[in-house]
């Protein structure tokens, strides 16, 4: 008995349906996974993105509305001094809102004062429980800063005068090449054609007036020396190498080899 042909289109049909699905199968055992793992990890890293943007924006909203707040109050104050000072206190009917402001205000004052107390307690407790607390007090501590600063005038001051020290060098080198090369190009101008994305010409102008000006290297190094700790000998003597060469075949780098002694020297 023959078979009919729905029947057989019917198992055509079922069997090229099952050699196409053989065929993706095979398809997709052979696709990597790299790229799902990348789409999945750029969709967690959007809604880490969003929360975060969210967070902020919950952030700026509260920060808004804490300022409308404070500029009503602002508004609030300023009328309120304004009619103190149009009308005496004598001739004004109504002073409660005089009372409440001053009373907001002793208070917004109590509070900030209280902070302040709880955050010199926490440093104190901090300063109790450190390793070294019973060599270390306020004063040694404004001490110490103190020492800071004035160390970082004397480098400043040290620095100064080697600048000068450059000029000076870079005079002497102009000079010479003036009269032995016959050259007046000054190398070390820059040049106005170089292009905007050159080293030099990408930098900020950083031009201003010279804190020491009229300091030469032995007067900002000798500021309060004693209290600086700088070895005077090493500073004269640099003052001495600098002054005493004058032609050009000599060295002209002084030995700047200052020391801080009285600084460390505290710390042992």
């Amino acid at each position: 008995m023959p078979v009919p042909n729905e029947i057989l289109q019917l198992v055509n049909n079922l069997k090229d349906f099952l050699k196409q699905q053989k065929t993706m199968s095979t398809e997709l055992a052979r696709m990597s996974s790299k790229g799902s793992n990348e789409v999945a990890g750029d969709i967690t890293m959007c809604q880490k993105n969003l929360q975060f943007i969210e967070h902020n924006l919950d952030k700026q909203k509260t920060s808004v509305e804490k300022l409308k707040y404070e500029t009503n109050k602002c508004l609030q104050d300023f009328e309120i001094a304004q009619r103190n000072h149009d009308h005496p206190a004598m001739v004004q009917t109504d002073m409660e809102s005089n009372i409440k402001y001053f009373a907001e205000l002793i208070k917004s004052l109590q509070e900030k004062g209280n902070i302040l107390k709880n955050e010199i307690e926490n440093t104190q407790q901090y300063l109790a429980t450190l390793p070294y607390n019973n060599n270390v007090t306020v004063d040694e501590l404004r001490r110490i800063g103190e020492m800071y600063y004035k160390n970082v005038i004397a480098l400043a001051g040290h620095l100064h005068g080697i600048h000068n020290e450059v000029q000076v060098l870079k005079a002497r080198h102009l000079s010479f090449r003036r009269e032995i090369l016959n050259d007046h190009t000054n190398i070390f101008q820059l040049n106005p054609n170089t292009s905007s994305s050159s080293f030099f010409t990408s930098r900020p102008d950083t031009t201003g007036p010279n804190p020491f000006s009229g300091l030469n290297i032995t007067a900002s190094a000798a500021l309060n020396l004693g209290t600086f700790g700088l070895d005077q000998s090493g500073v004269l003597q640099n003052q001495d190498t600098s002054s005493v060469q004058s032609n050009y075949g000599t060295n002209t780098q002084p030995n700047n080899t200052t020391q801080f002694h009285g600084f460390f020297s505290s710390y042992k």
